[in-house]
C-alpha cells in the first residue's frame, strides 16, 4: 500500500485529501456540474440569435456557477497535498477562468457582443479544461510514472493545452 492512500492501491493521495474536505469539494463540483453542460448553449449561434433573453439568463447561471466553482477550488488548492507545482498551475488556471470570464461580461455590458462571444469562448475553453484533467493523470501512471508526479504532470499538460486552445 501507498502511504498516503486510504484505498489500498497505489495513486495520488489528491483524491483521498479532498474527500477528507467535502465542503470545498461539494462547492467546486457543484459550479462544474452547472457549468459544464450549461456553457455550450449560450455560444451556439442559433441558440443566441432565437433566444437571447434565455441566452442571458443561462449566461447569469453560468456566471454563478463559474464564480461558485472557483471559490470552491481555492479552498482545495489552498489545502491540497499536491504540492506547490500543482497548486501553481491550479492558481493560474482559476486566474485564468475568472479573468476571461469578467472581461467577457464587461464586453458584454459595453455591448461589444463580437468580444464578447471571443471572451467567453476562451472562458468556456478553461472551463472544459476539467474534462481531460480527470484522464490525463491516470494516462501518464498508467504508462509507469510515478502518481506524485502524474497529478502535477497531467494538471500542467490540461493548463497549458488549454491556454493554447483557448488562444
Amino acid at each position: 500500500n501507498h502511504p498516503n492512500s486510504t484505498f489500498g492501491a497505489p495513486f495520488c493521495n489528491v483524491l483521498a485529501s479532498f474527500l477528507q474536505r467535502p465542503g470545498w469539494l461539494y462547492c467546486h463540483v457543484s459550479g462544474a456540474i452547472v457549468s459544464l453542460p450549461l456553457g455550450p448553449f449560450p455560444l451556439w449561434e442559433p441558440f443566441r440569435k432565437e433566444h437571447p433573453v434565455l441566452h442571458k439568463k443561462m449566461g447569469y447561471l453560468y456566471t454563478t456557477a463559474v464564480f461558485i466553482g472557483g471559490i470552491g477550488s481555492i479552498g482545495l488548492i489552498v489545502t491540497s497535498k499536491t504540492g506547490g507545482f500543482a497548486g501553481f498551475g491550479f492558481i493560474t488556471l482559476l486566474l485564468c477562468w475568472w479573468s476571461t470570464l469578467i472581461i467577457g461580461i464587461r464586453a458584454a455590458t459595453s455591448k461589444d457582443y463580437f468580444n464578447h462571444h471571443l471572451w467567453m469562448l476562451r472562458n468556456y475553453s478553461y472551463t472544459f479544461s476539467a474534462v481531460p484533467f480527470r484522464f490525463l493523470p491516470a494516462i501518464y501512471n498508467a504508462f509507469g510514472t510515478d502518481p506524485e508526479v502524474g497529478y502535477p504532470l497531467g494538471a500542467w499538460t490540461a493548463i497549458i493545452g488549454t491556454i493554447i486552445w483557448s488562444e
